[in-house]
């Protein structure tokens, strides 16, 4: 799963690197909670997710580092006990890199068959047939592109990129209260904000653009019991 850094999360870094030995001769390898990562750019052990993750079960981050990072060793897919827990997830995820890129992220939370949810890859190919379908500009995010996914969809994401943290920026849109109450029929939204913050929006369906947007953090997400 490739999340945000310890600071973005607004959490003390934790000391990850170790020393150890291959072959005889000292090396600096990472300990990424799942398996260990060599700084020569790949992992030392398969992805635990194999064929869910990539074709190259050593790969750090699809190749580029220099736009995500991976603390956890893991790969989009992950599962979460929760759609809470998915999209707070899946906005640690993609928001740093969309603040760097100033263009918005999106994509949709769903359901597994085993009843755990998980998100959408916005670098996967849109319904356009393009690779980065959930990838918009500064000003958009391309829900409508997004291939829609197996399990029922329990929820929907998106970044508001890199602009000025002013009024328009810091929360939902009222066409995001849109999507959320009218166009997916009543499931929450999940956001990203510039400053940067992590913004949950409970929908009203019978009452559009007028439900409950809040912060969402480690402490309120559903992640931990």
């Amino acid at each position: 799963m490739t999340v945000a850094n310890e600071e973005l999360l607004g959490r003390e870094p934790r000391p990850t690197a170790c020393l150890s030995t291959i072959a005889g001769a000292p090396t600096r390898a990472s300990y990424y909670r799942a398996r260990y990562y060599d700084p020569f750019g790949r992992f030392l052990s398969e992805d635990p997710f194999r064929f869910d993750g990539d074709m190259n079960f050593y790969a750090y981050v699809r190749n580029d580092p220099m736009d995500l990072i991976d603390p956890f060793g893991l790969h989009p897919g992950d599962k979460y006990p929760s759609a809470k827990c998915a999209g707070y997830n899946a906005v640690s995820e993609f928001n740093p890199p969309s603040i760097a890129a100033n263009r918005e992220f999106t994509g949709y939370i769903f359901q597994n068959p085993d009843g755990t949810f998980s998100y959408t890859d916005p670098h996967a190919i849109g319904r356009n047939g393009k690779k980065d379908g959930g990838i918009g500009d500064a000003h958009n995010a391309p829900i409508g592109n997004v291939v829609i996914p197996s399990g029922p969809i329990q929820g929907w994401f998106h970044t508001h990129a890199g602009g000025p943290p002013d009024a328009a920026n810091k929360d939902f849109s009222p066409d995001d209260m849109t999507i959320s109450d009218t166009y997916l029929h009543g499931v929450p939204g999940f956001l990203g904000t510039p400053t940067p913050e992590i913004r949950m929006y409970i929908p009203n369906p019978n009452n559009p653009q007028h439900g409950i947007p809040f912060s969402l953090n480690e402490k309120n997400c559903g992640c931990k019991k």
